[in-house]
């Protein structure tokens, strides 16, 4: 509504011309559809608010520029109805412009649903004897959980792969494990079979342990 409103005053910038009498704004507009406005009366040009209290005043024709300007500053963010009528501009008239955009109403977001699978995960390893000697004989164990949101199917192998240093060519594994582990339970398996045996024998230095679940992809 404020774009063709200033369009309609720019035209009339262009042209000096003499007033001309006007109806009173009651006539013009109805009440409460602007903030201010600007109509000629006879030999007077007037601006006043939407209740009627008069902004600025002057001699049509002669003081045209600066009752329309006083008009315009009078308004931070609204409306500014120039009633139709000859106006004389004197001066340059200046006109702040805002249409701000309008802010797009979020998209809601949906909650994720439960993917309904078991997702297994490591949570401890140990080994006997706690505290090997070298040459000792050393049985790998380790706890899993099932953190997922569904039970592990019952009857499939619950893998886990222990390494040493990443080496794979010395392996040991658990292979015995078979029934289904609840969402939130874990139970701990212990190596039974390997590349050369299902135990290590301990050697002088430190190394790193690493144990896998479902090491060859079991369990969805």
């Amino acid at each position: 509504m404020k774009k063709p409103l200033f369009l309609a005053l720019a035209l009339c910038l262009v042209f000096a011309m003499a007033a001309s009498a006007q109806a009173a704004p009651s006539q013009i507009v109805s009440e409460g559809t602007y903030d201010v406005v600007v109509y000629t009366d006879d030999t007077e040009i007037i601006a006043e608010d939407s209740t009627g209290q008069v902004i600025s005043s002057g001699t049509a024709g002669t003081d045209d520029s600066k009752v329309i300007q006083t008009a315009m500053k009078a308004v931070e963010d609204g409306i500014v109805v120039i009633a139709a009528g000859n106006y004389a501009l004197s001066s340059s008239i200046e006109i702040g412009v805002s249409n701000p955009t309008t802010t797009p109403t979020p998209t809601p977001t949906s909650t994720p649903v439960p993917s309904g699978k078991p997702d297994l995960v490591v949570t401890d390893i140990s080994w006997e004897p706690a505290n090997p000697a070298t040459g000792d004989t050393i049985t790998m164990k380790a706890t899993i959980k099932n953190q997922g949101t569904a039970a592990t199917p019952a009857g499939t192998i619950h893998g886990v792969a222990f390494t040493s240093d990443g080496n794979l060519g010395s392996a040991v594994w658990s292979d015995t494990y078979t029934a289904s582990i609840a969402p939130g339970a874990w139970i701990t398996v212990t190596a039974n079979g390997g590349v050369s045996g299902a135990t290590w024998t301990a050697a002088a230095g430190t190394c790193t342990i690493t144990a896998t679940v479902d090491d060859v992809d079991r369990i969805e």
